[in-house]
């Protein structure tokens, strides 16, 4: 700390210009005061943090579609696919037009309608 005190003589002021600072300071906080003790319904009261919530609700909503960004497989596609004819109880044929990605020919048609899958 320091050794030497601090003169403060500069922040003298008349009595008059006191007064009339204060009695500023006052004004300018009664429209404050009057706002804070008005009655306010628990309705009221919680429209007030609508936008912090919102705030709130956006910032977890964007870190966890970050997380699950990182999270996700690298090739959702072939495991998506790959269980899908299980689940659904479908042939073998159905995971292989699945797998490379495309739909069934003539001739996968007409064996399916013929019941040889």
């Amino acid at each position: 700390m320091h050794d030497e005190s601090l003169d403060l003589s500069a922040l003298r002021l008349d009595p008059a210009r006191r007064e009339r600072m204060v009695w500023d300071i006052v004004a300018g906080a009664r429209p404050l005061g009057a706002r804070r003790s008005a009655p306010r319904g628990p309705l009221l009261m919680l429209a007030g943090w609508t936008r912090p919530a919102m705030a709130a609700g956006f910032l977890v909503a964007a870190l966890s579609s970050l997380a699950l960004l990182a999270a996700r497989p690298t090739a959702p596609r072939q495991i998506a696919t790959a269980r899908l004819p299980e689940v659904l109880g479908l042939p073998h044929t159905v995971a292989d037009w699945l797998n490379d990605e495309r739909g069934p020919t003539k001739t996968d048609l007409v064996g399916a309608l013929e019941g040889e899958f």
